[in-house]
Order: structure tokens, then sequence, then C-alpha cells
């Protein structure tokens, strides 16, 4: 395969550089092509011209395009022209997929498109562009993931004039959409495809947690406060034209899987509400994050040097205007020339967030670079490759800014915070002997299921006791009880799911949260459990024995009355002659 990239500076036309394409030996031999646009321009009409100039010149070419940011600040670096990155398959194949998202159907997309990539043999992976900042592909994106696991989803928001008003649109060689997206499908039997995604931002002081938010990114309160608060009372930063611009050098991170990802406001509303490129669901927890400019570009580094590694020759990087707003243009420009170093043909562009969508993870991001490489068949393993450096970052000079002095102590005393925090978030929620969950920890998970549950049987639960537990600690001691308790424990852990729940109630008692478990499942856990703890020796005791309750959830079940239901059967199976499981 190849790579082209062509900038459509003043003086020229996209007509001629259209025919020189259409011209060239090498577009006329390949096997497939897609032209990728990122056009600077958002007015509707100039793009329906450019589209059709396209489909004029190159009728059989997949087309694939977006609009990119144009002067978000006064010493911001911009797209000025129209630049095209042709890909030329040898091999490989792709299909083009598009839909409106004000069509009625639109909700169920990932349903029908999930199942047709399914259908498209030796499938490697899915160039995603969308517009509307509101739209919030983050659903999804998931979604077709999850119907085809091992294909990466890559791409970007399209990008938009004037940062805090959406102009944002994409096209194709069909239509221009202010509120859609378009798929690029490639694939290819010995088509190979490796994503990268850098950040370099690292959490900043006590956690938050989004307490009102919908599914269109819009955050109202944090903490159980208005989102406005958060930001005067930590940032000191008003809502005002300038705060999309201020609020970007500190962007709100949250976990996705191990991995950090980063968030930006796109622009506050009238009711003082923030809205973000995606959703941020209820009880998500997030930081502020802080960075350095060399925190990213050693980032970057590595992953450019994990591509080169990769022998490209192909090769897209989708970026957030965040970096270039916090580094300045001299360290971005020094950030994209590591990928020039790559491959000098390299496909670049400035969007509301970067996708990238992975069976480990991922979804949709700001502050970020995520970054797409092509190979058409095996690397050369014979070819050396030379890392690429910066010297720049190994310098052994010692010149700190004082800014970069103060990063460096709030970065040493945000871990010492954080650490602390831990330790004791660990004390509140788990039980000392044990090691479980406490009390406190269990009811708050239980009062969360009871929550999302939509059915009955969504989930069931189990609660245990350790039979003549009291003569235990009669006969033997505090100290033999303890370490019965502890032997239990460790049993049951080991004998449940990883998604099972289980916590300390008091005394003797134990409770476990079974999601998405019906009572049948319930009941072979418990007779599993029960048969466990009665098979076991627990010197110097002869034999132990556990009785336990069950339940499963209804959906018209409160907290109160679950644990009643619960209790009850307990109850039976004690009253009916311990070592034994009831259902209530």
């Amino acid at each position: 395969m190849q790579q082209r990239t062509y900038e459509i500076s003043q003086g020229k036309s996209l007509a001629q550089a259209l025919k020189i394409i259409g011209k060239s030996k090498a577009y006329q031999n390949a096997f497939d092509k897609l032209l990728i646009v990122y056009e600077p321009n958002c007015d509707e009409q100039f793009l329906d011209k450019e589209r059709m100039t396209i489909q004029k010149y190159l009728p059989d070419i997949k087309v694939i395009a977006m609009t990119t940011f144009g002067p978000v600040s006064s010493n911001f670096i911009y797209q000025k022209n129209t630049r095209l990155t042709l890909l030329l398959f040898d091999r490989s194949k792709i299909d083009i997929f598009e839909a409106n998202g004000n069509d009625k159907h639109f909700n169920n997309l990932g349903v029908t498109w999930g199942s047709k990539f399914q259908s498209i043999p030796d499938l490697k992976g899915l160039l995603f562009f969308s517009s509307s900042a509101t739209l919030n592909p983050a659903s999804l994106v998931q979604e077709l993931q999850a119907a085809n696991s091992n294909v990466p989803i890559f791409g970007a928001q399209a990008g938009t004039r004037t940062l805090g008003n959406d102009e944002s649109k994409i096209f194709s060689a069909k239509q221009v959409y202010d509120k859609g997206v378009i798929v690029a499908a490639l694939s290819g039997e010995d088509l190979e495809i490796f994503t990268q995604y850098t950040l370099g931002w690292k959490p900043l002081g006590r956690t938050h947690v989004i307490t009102s938010s919908d599914s269109h990114g819009v955050v109202s309160t944090v903490d159980g406060k208005s989102v406005k608060e958060l930001y005067d009372k930590y940032l000191d930063i008003p809502f005002d034209e300038d705060f999309p611009v201020k609020a970007c050098a500190f962007p709100l991170l949250f976990k996705s899987g191990n991995t950090y990802t980063a968030k930006i406001p796109i622009r506050y509303t009238e009711d003082e509400k923030l809205i973000y490129p995606s959703e941020l669901k209820i009880g998500t927890k997030v930081w502020f994050s802080y960075s350095k400019p060399e925190y990213l570009l050693k980032e970057t580094l590595i992953a450019v040097n994990r591509i080169a590694e990769f022998q490209p020759q192909g090769l897209m990087v989708f970026a957030c205007v965040n970096r270039q707003l916090f580094m300045g243009a001299e360290k971005t420009t020094r950030e994209h020339n590591y990928f020039l170093k790559v491959l000098p043909e390299v496909s670049s562009c400035y969007g509301y967030g970067e996708i990238l969508q992975t069976k480990n993870g991922g979804g949709v991001f700001t502050s970020s670079i995520v970054s797409a490489a092509f190979r058409e068949g095996p690397a050369d393993t014979d070819k050396i490759i030379k890392p690429i450096i910066d010297r720049k970052l190994i310098s052994k000079k010692n010149l700190h800014e004082l800014s970069d002095q103060l990063v460096s102590f709030l970065e040493a005393t945000t871990e010492d915070l954080n650490s602390t925090i831990d330790q004791l978030a660990d004390l509140a929620e788990h039980d000392q002997l044990t090691g479980l969950f406490n009390r406190r920890k269990i009811n708050e998970i239980l009062e969360y299921e009871l929550r999302k549950r939509r059915s009955d049987g969504d989930f069931s639960i189990l609660m245990y006791d350790i039979d003549f537990f009291k003569k235990v600690n009669d006969e033997f001691g505090h100290q033999i009880g303890d370490q019965v308790l502890v032997h239990v424990s460790n049993l049951i852990r080991n004998s449940i799911r990883g998604c099972d729940v289980l916590g300390r109630w008091g005394g003797e008692e134990f409770i476990c949260i079974l999601p998405n478990t019906r009572i049948a499942g319930a009941k072979a856990l418990a007779e599993r459990m029960r048969h466990l703890v009665e098979s076991i020796e627990f010197p110097p005791l002869k034999k132990l024995t556990i009785s336990l309750g069950i339940t499963e959830v209804l959906a018209s079940d409160s907290y109160e009355s679950l644990l009643v239901r619960m209790d009850n059967a307990l109850y039976d199976a004690k009253k009916n002659g311990r070592n034994q499981f009831c259902i209530h």
C-alpha cells in the first residue's frame, strides 16, 4: 500500500490536485482507494461543492471527511488549507457506512452495523468520524467493538472554526452531515493495523464524583454541588468567553480499565452546566490533572518508536487542540515531527475528541493523541530500526522554569495525598479481620444494584452464618474464633466469581451479592459453599458448618423488603436444623 498527503494551498484548486491524482499510475493500479479530507471550512454549501468535485474527478474513490479546528487562541497554529490523504491499497478493501444522527433508527445502529461488520471477511479496523459535539458517539463505538471484539475502532470527532461554537461536519462521497457518523471498514487478509494512545496528564488532588449528568455529555453537579462551584473553588476559572481555553490546561481524568483518560469541557450552558464531548456517567470518579510539556513529549516519543518498529506504510494521527494550548506551538511542532520521522506522508488533524476502542477498553478522549499505523504484508525482520531521539528531552542542562518546579512540588504532594486517601478508603470499606468488604460498603453496593435493576431476577443475594459459632468462642477462645472467621472467609472468597461481591455483615454473618444471577444459579453456589465448608477440617474443631438464606431480587423490591426476605430465609435454614440453605 501507499499513502500520499496533499495540501491545497492558495492559488491551487482542488480540481487540479484531483486530476493529478487520478492520472497517476499508482492510483490507476490500486486495488482499492480511500481519500481522507480534513477541511477547515465548516460552511455546508462549500463542503457539498467540495464533495461533488471529488466525485466528478475521482468517481471510483471512497471518501471520509471531517472539519477541523480553526484559531482557538491568538497563538494557535491551525490548519488553513484543505488537506487530502490518499490511501492506495494493493490487496485490501474499503467499505463505507454512513448514518444521519437525526434518523429515527440511529439508536439501533450498533446492532445493525455490528452484524454487518461481522459479515466482512478479514475485517481489520474501523475508521470512525462523527460530527456534532452533542452526538456523543461513545456508546455506538462501544457497541460496535463489542460485536467485533478483535477489531480496533479509531478516528475523531470533527472540529469547528471556533471553540465553543459547534459547526462541525463530516461528509462522504454521497452527503454532508452536520450530525452523523461515517465509518470506513478496512479489510484484507494481510492488512495489519497498529493503534496507539498517549496522554501525559496525571491526577491532581482529591477524587471527585459526578453526581448529576445526562447521556449527551452534560454535567450538572459534582460532589453534589454545581459544576461551576468546582471550577471556581479549585481553579478560579470563571464561566466567561475564555473559559474553554483556560479549562483546557486542567483536563478531568477518569479511569477506563487501568488507563487514565481525559475530558475537557466544550462549553457551558446558560444554566451553568458543562458539556463534554461524551458522557460522564453518574458515579464516575474524576480528578483534575496536571502535566509538564516534557511528560507529554516523552509519552508520545515512546509511542512513535513503537510505531517505527511496526514499519508502517500508512499512518494517521488524531490529536487534541488541548496539547497545543498547553505546550505552545514550538513543542507541538516537535511532537508532530516525531511522526514525520516515521512516515513523511503522515496524516494528522485536530478534532473535538479522539476515538480509540479496542478489546482492552478505550472510548472517546480529549487531550490525547490517537494514532493508527497500516501495513500490507509482513514487516521486514532484517531491517534495523533506528530509535527516534529528541535530544532536548535528554539534555543534562539544569534549566527549570519556576512553573516546572511548582508542578514537581504538586506532583510529590499529590502522590503523598493519594497514598493517604487510598489507605483511609481501604480502612473505611473493609473489615480489618477478614479483609472482606464491611457492612457500610456492602450496603452501598447493594443500593447501587437495586438502582440499576430493570426486572425480576437481575441479581440474587445470599447470607450465610457459621453454625454454633458462639460455642467456638466459648470452648476455644476468641483467637481461635477469629482464625475460623478468616479461614471460612478465604474459602468462600476463592469459590465465587470475580464479579460477585462478598462482605462481612457482622459477627459470624456474611453476605454475597450475585450480579446477573437467577435463583437457580444462587442455589448451585449455596450448595457448593455449604459442602466446601463441611468437608474442610478446622483444627481444633471437629467439624464446622454454615447455614444459608437465598433470595432473588424483584422489580418491586425496596432495600428493606429484599433484606427481610434474605433474613427470613436464613432464619428458616437454622430453624430446620442448620447446615443447609433455604429460599424465600
